[in-house]
C-alpha cells in the first residue's frame, strides 16, 4: 500500500513567525515623527526669514520715505524764500508710510536737512546739506542757445554745447562741436538735457524807465573825451552818433537811436550804453570790458566789428543783426533772432529766444569768464543748487 505525504502550508494570515513584521510600524512612526519635527523646523525657519524679509523692506522703504523727505526740503527751499533764514519742520503721513524733518539755515545760502522715514514699524533718518544761490540762466551755460531753430553751415567751428529748442540743423556738412548737441524736437536726431533750460526772462522795465527819463535830458551832444563820473547821464536825442572816447564807470541813455559810425568812437571799461531804439555799429569800435550795450529795437552791425575786450553784452529784446564780420568777447543775447551773414569770432555765449542763423563760417568758444562780471538788470536769476553728500543717522 503505498503512502502518500501530505506538506502542510502555513495559514495566510493571522501567524507571525518572528518579531520583525511588528517593528516595520515602528520605524514608520519614528521616520514620521522626524518628518513632522524637520516640517514644524521648515515652517518656523521660513516664518523668521518672512520676518526677516519684512523688517529689511519696511527699512527699505523707510529709508525711501526719508528720501522723498529730502527732495520735498530741497524744493522748499528753492520756492519759499521765507524760509530762507531759521528753523522751518515739514512733514507728510501716508497709509503706511511718512516722513518728517527740519530745514535749519543761519546764513540764507547753506540749508542742513534732516529728514525721517517711517514705514509701518521702521523708521530710517538721513541728513544733508545743499547750497542754494541765484545765479545765470541754465541758457547761459551753452555756446550757443536757441529757443526755436538753429543753422549752422559746416565750416562752423563750436567748442561747448549748443542747444535748439525746436531743431537744429545744418547746411552743407555737420559743422565741428566738441560738446553736446540738444535738439528739444520730439523725434529729433539728437537728445534732450535731462533737464530742458528755459528761455531767459528779460524784464525791460527797469530800461524803460530810464529810457522815459531821457526824454527830459541834454539836448546837445557831449563833449570828448566824455566821463560818466559815475552818473546816469541823459540824452534827448532822435538820434546820436557817437564821436569820440566815453568813459566809464556810468551809464549814459538816449531815447532815440545810437550810431557808432567814426573809426575814433572808443567805448571805455564799465559802460551802460542805454538806447530807446537801434544800436547801428558801421566802423570798427574799440570797446572795454565790463560794457552793456542795450538797445530797444535792435542791433544793426553793419561793418567789420571787433567789439569788446572782454565780460560784456550786448542785450535786445529785439533782433540782432551781423552783415559783416565779428569778433566779440562776451554774451551775445536777443530775445527775438540773431541772423549773421558774414563769419564771426565769438568768445562767451550766444543766446536767442527766436532763431539762430549763422550762414557763414563761425568760431564759437564757450567761456563762462568772459560774461558779464554781473548779471545785467532786468535778467531774472535761476536758483542753482549743490548737493553735498547725504549721510544716514543710526540710532
Amino acid at each position: 500500500m503505498n503512502m502518500t505525504t501530505v506538506k502542510q502550508v502555513p495559514p495566510l494570515s493571522g501567524g507571525r513567525q518572528d518579531g520583525r513584521q511588528g517593528a516595520i510600524l515602528g520605524m514608520v512612526l519614528v521616520i514620521v515623527l522626524a518628518i513632522s519635527v524637520v516640517g514644524l523646523s521648515l515652517i518656523q525657519l521660513g516664518l523668521v526669514n518672512a520676518v526677516e524679509v519684512a523688517r529689511t523692506l519696511n527699512g527699505d522703504q523707510a529709508f525711501w520715505s526719508a528720501d522723498a523727505g529730502l527732495h520735498f526740503a530741497r524744493a522748499v527751499v528753492m520756492g519759499n524764500t521765507a524760509i530762507r533764514n531759521g528753523f522751518f519742520p515739514y512733514s507728510f503721513s501716508g497709509e503706511n508710510s511718512g516722513y518728517a524733518g527740519r530745514i535749519v539755515s543761519v546764513d540764507n545760502v547753506n540749508f542742513g536737512i534732516v529728514s525721517t522715514g517711517t514705514w509701518q514699524n521702521a523708521v530710517r533718518i538721513v541728513q544733508q546739506v545743499i547750497k542754494v544761490e541765484e545765479g545765470w540762466p541754465a541758457a547761459f551755460d551753452y555756446a550757443i542757445y536757441s529757443g526755436n531753430t538753429m543753422e549752422l553751415r559746416k565750416d562752423t567751428s563750436i567748442t561747448g554745447d549748443v542747444f535748439a529748442d525746436n531743431g537744429y540743423r545744418f547746411v552743407s556738412g555737420a559743422p565741428s562741436v566738441s560738446g553736446e548737441i540738444y535738439d528739444d524736437v520730439t523725434g529729433g536726431s539728437y537728445s534732450a538735457p535731462a533737464t530742458v533750460p528755459a528761455l531767459p526772462v528779460l524784464n525791460t522795465s527797469y530800461y524803460d524807465t530810464l529810457i522815459a527819463n531821457a526824454a527830459v535830458g541834454a539836448t546837445t551832444s557831449p563833449l570828448y573825451p566824455f566821463n560818466l563820473m559815475g552818473h546816469t547821464n541823459y540824452l534827448n536825442m532822435a538820434s546820436f552818433s557817437v564821436g569820440g572816447r566815453i568813459d566809464g564807470p556810468g551809464v549814459l541813455v538816449v531815447n532815440g537811436n545810437i550810431s557808432i559810425s567814426s573809426g575814433s568812437a572808443v567805448i571805455g571799461n564799465n559802460v551802460m550804453l542805454i538806447s530807446g531804439g537801434t544800436i547801428t555799429i558801421d566802423k570798427n569800435c574799440t570797446s572795454g570790458s565790463n560794457d552793456l550795450f542795450y538797445a530797444s529795437t535792435g542791433f544793426d552791425l553793419a561793418k567789420n566789428n571787433e567789439i569788446s575786450v572782454g565780460s560784456s553784452a550786448l542785450v535786445t529784446p529785439g533782433n540782432i543783426n551781423i552783415k559783416k564780420d565779428l569778433t566779440f568777447s562776451g554774451l551775445i543775447y536777443a530775445r527775438g533772432t540773431i541772423d549773421s551773414d558774414k563769419a564771426g569770432t565769438v568768445t562767451g555765449a550766444i543766446v536767442a529766444g527766436g532763431s539762430i542763423r549763422l550762414k557763414m563760417a563761425y568760431t564759437v568758444t564757450y567761456d563762462a569768464s568772459l560774461l558779464p562780471l554781473e548779471m545785467f538788470p532786468g535778467l531774472e536769476p535761476e536758483m542753482k543748487v549743490t548737493d553735498f553728500p547725504w549721510s544716514e543717522v543710526f540710532l
